[in-house]
């Protein structure tokens, strides 16, 4: 009966189909966008550019600015997010119970703590009553 429940509760496990590439297309593209700036910048200080020209690059450099700081702003807001859940889940993990077992054998064969008080000699317990 318990192999009948196992085996219908297989057909429920999720899967992923298709993982994802590690470069998405987007980031490609603006990879190309970027060096196009670069370029056309480096062009513009060796060999000079109308006033135009320079106020257009001006303008994408500074969009490109902006993009990059929104950018910036989301990746380090999920990389708290994502320190954060990391840290709660760690905190909160369970020991496993291989780890209880291994931890109880362990303390079967540790030296106890002596938490007597020392006294200077040994004495002995002859079991009789304390005479009043």
């Amino acid at each position: 009966m318990l192999a009948t429940v196992l085996l219908a509760l297989h057909g429920f496990v999720l899967v992923p189909t298709q993982t994802r590439p590690a470069v998405s297309r987007v980031a490609v593209r603006m990879d190309a966008m970027q060096d196009q700036l670069v370029q056309l910048g480096e062009q513009c200080l060796e060999s000079g550019c109308s006033v135009d020209e320079t106020t257009e690059l001006v303008a994408r450099l500074n969009s490109r600015r902006v993009q990059l700081q929104k950018e910036l702003t989301w990746v380090l807001v999920t990389l708290g997010k994502l320190q954060a859940l990391s840290e709660q889940s760690q905190a909160k993990k369970p020991d496993s119970e291989l780890q209880k077992v291994v931890a109880d054998a362990v303390s079967i064969f540790k030296v106890p703590n002596n938490d007597y008080p020392e006294l200077p000699e040994p004495v002995g317990y002859s079991m009789d009553r304390p005479k009043k």
